[in-house]
């Protein structure tokens, strides 16, 4: 890492152990000539000691103390702690994260923030009475290959005027093979390739389709369809039509893994494909062009090893937010996370998914 003495620093509260805080902790704690912001793990809110210890044991090379382990309310309470990283099952968001902010603790909340758009409403409520920063997980909007596509395809009109788009995501799940209890598989948990997987698709319509964000974007209709299994939805479609005609296409499923491109965007002089690792780990880009005198372009960007998976990015930002004074992001803001989260509840209205906490 380069000189760090302007960068802005921030002191971790992370609540829960499993995969997705496991990638967090690991990219916020790479030495990165990149970096702007400092990331230090101050505590760890495990269930138990055991899981705690082991968590802590798989990034501990990467820190020179050792994080404090205890229960949630421990962690909120702590001193030592600017912010909360909440790694849990989504529909444990908005209960862990009222707890954060009632300690005046700032919130990062891993995505879906919420179940639905209700329930996000009320963080939103109580994150401005304590005036503290709120932000949901969605990590793929601060890469940088995301940023350059979206400054390629709205500021240069590379593909000139875009008019419909494709987005998948499908990681085979091997449903039947699961127990009942698992958070793939059970609705008290929020299961559903909708909340867990579909919103990176419907991210990218919004991306790609819309420079506008939260309330001042661009009217569209959404007409959506699952395939309820188990009560959960196995598989959603739905396709979002713009005022101005454009189109988005959007599907996720718990049966199949997606294609190495997941993304197809069309435009008035040629196409981009977006592909990589899977729905939320995009990694490299082809465009090419109607004209065949134009030589196609692509370009691939690092990922995993020692230029991680991309979740600093979105630490970056919050850590130069936060030393501004900000209690949201520009490029995530609070409308923006409420309007997704609204379209996520007509897709699931239409396909019929209710989930026990709703009734």
């Amino acid at each position: 890492m380069g000189s760090n003495k302007q960068l802005p620093t921030l002191k971790w509260g992370i609540i829960g152990t499993g995969l997705i805080s496991t990638w967090f902790v690991r990219d916020i704690l790479l030495n990165r000539e990149d970096a702007k912001g400092i990331h230090e793990i101050h505590a760890i809110g495990s269930s138990n000691e055991l899981k705690g210890n082991d968590f802590v044991n798989k990034f501990d090379k990467l820190q020179r103390n050792r994080p404090f382990i205890g229960s949630y309310d421990e962690v909120y309470a702590r001193q030592d702690v600017d912010i909360i990283y909440i790694g849990l099952p989504h529909v444990f968001h908005k209960e862990q994260a009222l707890k954060a902010i009632d300690q005046g603790k700032h919130v990062l909340v891993e995505k879906p923030a919420t179940i639905n758009a209700k329930d996000f409403e009320v963080l939103i409520k109580a994150a401005k009475s304590k005036n503290v920063f709120l932000m949901e997980g969605v990590w793929v909007r601060f890469k940088p290959i995301i940023l350059e596509l979206q400054h390629l395809i709205m500021k240069e009109k590379i593909i000139g005027d875009v008019y419909r788009m494709f987005a998948d995501f499908g990681i085979d799940k091997k449903l039947d093979n699961l127990s009942d209890n698992s958070r793939l598989k059970n609705a008290n948990l929020g299961a559903g390739s909708l909340l867990d997987i579909g919103i990176y698709p419907l991210t990218y319509a919004r991306l790609f389709l819309d420079e506008r964000l939260g309330d001042n974007h661009k009217k569209f209709d959404v007409v959506g369809l699952q395939t309820l299994r188990n009560n959960i939805d196995s598989m959603s479609s739905a396709v979002l039509k713009y005022e101005d005609g454009k189109q988005a296409i959007i599907t996720s499923t718990m049966y199949n893994n997606s294609q190495e491109n997941f993304v197809k965007i069309d435009g008035e002089l040629g196409s981009i494909e977006i592909g990589g690792i899977g729905g939320s780990m995009p990694t490299k880009y082809k465009i090419t062009f109607k004209n065949k005198e134009s030589k196609p372009i692509e370009k691939e960007f690092p990922s995993q090893g020692d230029y991680g998976l991309g979740f600093q990015y979105e630490a970056d930002a919050i850590a130069e937010d936060i030393s501004q004074g900000k209690i949201q992001n520009d490029l995530l803001p609070l409308d923006e996370s409420l309007l997704i989260l609204r379209t996520l509840d007509e897709i699931r209205r239409q396909g019929g998914l209710i989930y026990p906490q709703e009734t």
